[in-house]
């Protein structure tokens, strides 16, 4: 059931520009998950600061990682479908 999970998991979080380092694809990802985790907790720290200027650093970041991560996606499977030839 699980025989290619692995392979998928490998295809997903290893660059597909440069196999020595994370794909953007997960970088985007994990900015998202802080974003998302930084507005359901909405921690101490942010309480000295007013709302509206809050609400722009969290989005801004949150649409800034989201390009990163859609971009990573278009370019692994890009590179996925047509390699480059050495």
């Amino acid at each position: 059931m699980f025989s290619n999970s692995n392979k998928f998991w490998n295809w997903l979080i290893v660059s597909s520009e440069d196999p020595t380092k994370v794909a953007a694809t997960v970088k985007g990802a994990m900015g998202v998950l802080v974003v998302l985790l930084s507005l359901h907790f909405h921690g101490a720290s942010f309480a000295d600061l007013p709302d509206q200027v809050y609400t722009v650093v969290v989005d801004a970041f949150g649409v800034f990682s989201s390009i990163v991560a859609l971009a990573g996606l278009v370019r692994k499977l890009i590179n996925s479908f047509y390699p480059a030839t050495p």
